[in-house]
């Protein structure tokens, strides 16, 4: 388990800013096996030059931890309702809670 200097993990949204890629690449190694499975079945992949987990269209898949983190830190700095922020949040990172699939997302690019 990789460890990051100064944690992020216990701090508010507007203190700890949006995870760093260490931070998400630690996340996403950390998540179950069958948050990996859900990944796998929804049709992402595991990509070996960025270590990411990612959709078919390119976005990162977060797992429970990580979604709340950056749905928390994207209201807190824009003020945004849920629709809003869902869509923004599509642009760059998927999780099974949001609105679109990864495989919609793909077809739709």
């Amino acid at each position: 388990m990789r460890q990051f200097k100064n944690s992020t993990r216990n701090k508010s949204p507007s203190k700890k800013g949006m995870p760093t890629i260490q931070e998400v690449l630690q996340i996403q190694e950390d998540a179950p096996a069958w948050v990996e499975q859900l990944w796998q079945d929804q049709g992402c992949l595991y990509d070996p030059v960025t270590s990411l987990w990612v959709t078919p269209a390119g976005q990162t898949c977060r797992s429970d931890e990580l979604a709340l983190w950056v749905i928390e830190f994207v209201h807190f700095a824009t003020h945004c309702g849920a629709n809003a922020v869902s869509d923004m949040l599509l642009e760059t990172w998927w999780h099974p809670k949001l609105l679109t699939c990864p495989n919609a997302s793909a077809s739709n690019v």
